[in-house]
């Protein structure tokens, strides 16, 4: 039997509160979650919160349902989202209803959870009033729970980690007005305050002094600030194990991932242990996997990534923005990357940081004398935004294949390592996690042996990191044209022979 969990929300601020935090996936982690979202909730919402809801809806259309009706005389853009929203979704389900085969499901194995802010009134209101979808078709009773309930359910099912009781911050009835206003301690788990709320009020006043399209940039741009809020929320140190799996995943990177175990270790010896690690510049050759280790070390620190490519840089404001009133002023990169972000603590990759020109008007580099101090990236300012704003929490990771060109001021604000290339061994085990990676990513993994054979692991070990994934890819392209379910050598050998074709004809 297929079980189903049916989950019905009936406080909007308990969305709001999810939402806020981009934690509304956990509705799901039930087996079989079917979440129930009140259409009257969606008028209820920030904006940021409906985005997120928006988001959570069309990417598990099957898995959510609406209830209630829209009313019909709301007006404004809100009201056409809203209408557009529940329409999209009624649309999708109404294309997938026509192509899936009738199962008959068993309601033996059905549960409904509902969750509020209020267990004792929500259930007073229930032996007093019809639920609006179907209680009365369960052969169990609903199960009536606060969210921090919830929570605690999903961690005793195994469903979620014990330390996401810490991290989520669970206090659903707590104003957020109130919490914005707080100071950032050792007590505020699970965030830490990005600018000062009194300063965007005081650059909100002054709006009204600056020219139309300047205003309305800026005020754009204030309100998303206002609306995220000054606490964000930051990704807590990962565990030593965590950074023993991406030493395994990166071998020849053993020297940097010794270093982050140190800074870890020392982290997770304070109260609110926070992900991050001071600067680091990857010195190797082309195509070794720094880039892949950057990528891979903000997925063990659980946060997001962003990428600057060093060499495409033109002038410093792309970094730090371009003041409002030149016709291409614009915030930076770091204020949507960060400020606008959920985390205060994401991994920046400086792509190629030798590359910059050096023939540039306006220094791309300057503002990296300011970022790569924790002291002063305390205080960094936008161009376009005049707020102070914390980047101190960013872990900068910077790669070069030479950095004789690079100025000694810059070069000291870094941990220098240089990677060498992987040895025979260590390239298999590389080889090996690529393809495991490959395959678990991809929606046709499952067709493949999990396994590859020492044939194909010794054909292609002599490759570069970054050509590795492009072999493997091709030569499974080549498996499954030939409806083979496992790797073979001459799979590759097609591949290097379409290769040198090509190259001889001028391919590269």
């Amino acid at each position: 039997m297929t079980r189903t969990t049916e989950i019905y929300v009936v406080d909007a601020e308990i969305i709001e509160f999810l939402a806020g935090r981009d934690d509304l996936p956990l509705l799901k982690r039930k087996v079989g979650s079917i979440l129930y979202v009140d259409v009257a909730h969606l008028a209820d919402l920030s904006f940021l919160a409906f985005c997120r809801l928006r988001s959570l809806v069309m990417d598990n259309y099957l898995n959510v349902r609406f209830t209630g009706t829209l009313e019909t005389d709301q007006v404004g853009e809100r009201a056409s989202v809203s209408a557009a929203l529940v329409s999209a979704h009624r649309a999708l389900m109404d294309d997938y209803e026509a192509r899936a085969v009738p199962v008959e499901k068993s309601i033996d194995e059905d549960e409904l959870i509902i969750i509020c802010s209020d267990v004792q009134a929500t259930q007073d209101r229930l032996n007093d009033v019809e639920p609006e979808h179907a209680v009365e078709a369960l052969s169990k009773a609903p199960t009536v729970l606060t969210l921090d309930d919830f929570i605690k359910m999903l961690v005793a099912e195994g469903r979620l980690h014990a330390s996401t009781l810490q991290t989520l911050n669970l206090r659903t009835t707590e104003d957020n007005s109130a919490k914005s206003s707080k100071s950032p301690n050792e007590s505020d788990v699970g965030y830490r305050q990005i600018f000062e709320p009194s300063e965007l009020e005081e650059v909100k006043a002054r709006l009204s002094l600056q020219p139309g399209d300047i205003k309305e940039l800026l005020r754009r741009n204030l309100t998303k600030l206002q609306e995220l809020g000054p606490r964000r929320r930051y990704a807590p140190a990962p565990t030593l194990e965590s950074l023993k799996k991406l030493e395994e995943r990166f071998p020849n990177f053993a020297q940097v991932t010794d270093r982050l175990e140190r800074e870890v270790a020392l982290a997770r010896l304070s109260v609110n242990p926070i992900a991050f690690s001071q600067p680091i510049l990857l010195l190797g050759d082309p195509g070794i996997g720094k880039t892949a280790f950057a990528k891979a070390l903000a997925a063990t620190f659980e946060t997001h990534f962003f990428e600057i490519r060093m060499n495409s840089l033109t002038a410093g404001f792309a970094i730090g923005g371009h003041d409002l009133s030149w016709s291409n002023g614009r915030p930076g990169i770091l204020f949507n990357e960060v400020a606008l972000k959920e985390f205060i603590n994401p991994v920046g990759l400086l792509d190629e940081i030798d590359k910059v020109s050096s023939d540039l008007k306006y220094d791309p580099i300057g503002h990296f004398y300011t970022l790569l101090e924790s002291d002063t990236a305390k205080r960094f300012r936008d161009e376009a935004i005049p707020l102070d704003l914390d980047m101190s929490y960013i872990t900068w990771i910077a790669t070069a294949n030479n950095i004789d060109g690079l100025e000694p001021p810059l070069l000291s604000r870094f941990s220098i390592f240089e990677i060498p290339p992987p040895t025979p061994l260590q390239s298999r085990t590389i080889v090996r996690n690529i393809y495991r990676t490959l395959l678990e990513k991809a929606t046709w993994g499952w067709h493949f042996s999990q396994e590859i054979s020492d044939e194909v692991l010794s054909a292609v070990s002599g490759a570069p990191p970054r050509e590795v994934r492009k072999i493997l890819l091709d030569a499974l392209g080549n498996a499954a044209r030939r409806e083979d379910t496992e790797l073979y050598v001459s799979h590759l050998d097609a591949l290097v022979r379409s290769s040198s074709s090509r190259s001889r004809i001028g391919f590269c």
